[in-house]
């Protein structure tokens, strides 16, 4: 599969018993820094299609939750990425698109 030159963060909620909105960040086991559910797009997946996948992956979440598009895009330097030879010298920055998922169902954490 190719890495498509862009990148998706994913931010799971919900709200408890009280009403209170919850949000689920994950620690990475490489380097245990905390953050959002991330990854990159690959061959022609829409940056949803991407942000599904990826959700579904690293923490089980099922694709027909409630999926927001969140107006948050961000520049990330195309160099950090190993795929960076594949988009070319003229790809310097790739967009990072930012989505919510409302879940209903508890999160299975991943390897990663």
């Amino acid at each position: 599969m190719a890495r498509a030159p862009f990148q998706v963060l994913v931010f799971p909620y919900r709200r408890n018993r009280s009403g209170i909105i919850e949000y689920c960040l994950f620690k990475r086991a490489d380097n245990g820094l905390w953050q959002a559910v991330a990854g990159g797009g690959e061959d022609a997946e829409t940056p949803l299609q991407a942000a599904i996948r990826e959700a579904q992956e690293e923490a089980a979440i099922p694709s027909n939750e409630k999926w927001i598009k969140l107006d948050s895009v961000e520049s990330i330097p195309a160099h950090i990425f190993t795929a960076r030879a594949e988009w070319g010298t003229k790809t310097l920055v790739i967009p990072q698109y930012s989505f919510g998922v409302e879940m209903n169902v508890e999160v299975v954490i991943s390897h990663e």
